[in-house]
């Protein structure tokens, strides 16, 4: 009987002890490194913004930086619109093809430097003028105005 307690009460094993320290590296190597890589790349990025460039942030908004203070950027989303930002919230940098694509920068072979300018006419608004009440035709007007015209006629006389 004694025999039989020293047997099973050692525990002198190491092989799970090797699987946990292996998983845990396991995770490290796959999974922890890489995020923190894509963290560090995704920060020297944002600091690394300067002005003119074509950007996408979080948001999936596109525009050109127009200065940078701090930590905020502020942007140009359409002619004459700016929107201040934090400089985390830009997910990239687009390449000129990236920005051509989203309408930031114009398509080189549309513009032909001998095409003039074409000025754009003025829209004139014009008064229409309404007829009065009684120069409409009386079958556009109701005989009662507080029949109702799905009924018909009330009056059984």
């Amino acid at each position: 009987m004694v025999n039989a307690a020293e047997q099973t009460g050692g525990g002198g094993s190491i092989l799970p002890l090797l699987l946990l320290v292996g998983v845990f590296a396991l995770m490290y190597f796959l999974v922890i490194r890489p995020q923190s890589q894509r963290r560090k790349q995704m920060t020297q990025m944002q600091n690394a913004v300067e002005e003119g460039a074509p950007v996408m942030t979080l948001g999936g908004l596109y525009g050109t930086v127009v200065s940078t203070e701090g930590d905020s950027v502020l942007l140009e989303v359409s002619p004459g619109v700016t929107n201040r930002y934090a400089r985390a919230a830009i997910a990239k940098v687009l390449t000129d093809e990236e920005a051509m694509k989203a309408g930031l920068v114009p398509d080189e072979d549309a513009l032909d430097p001998d095409d003039e300018q074409i000025a754009v006419a003025p829209v004139v608004d014009t008064p229409v003028e309404e007829k009065p009440a009684a120069a409409r035709p009386a079958a556009d007007l109701p005989a009662d105005p507080t029949a109702d015209p799905a009924k018909g006629s009330t009056d059984r006389s």
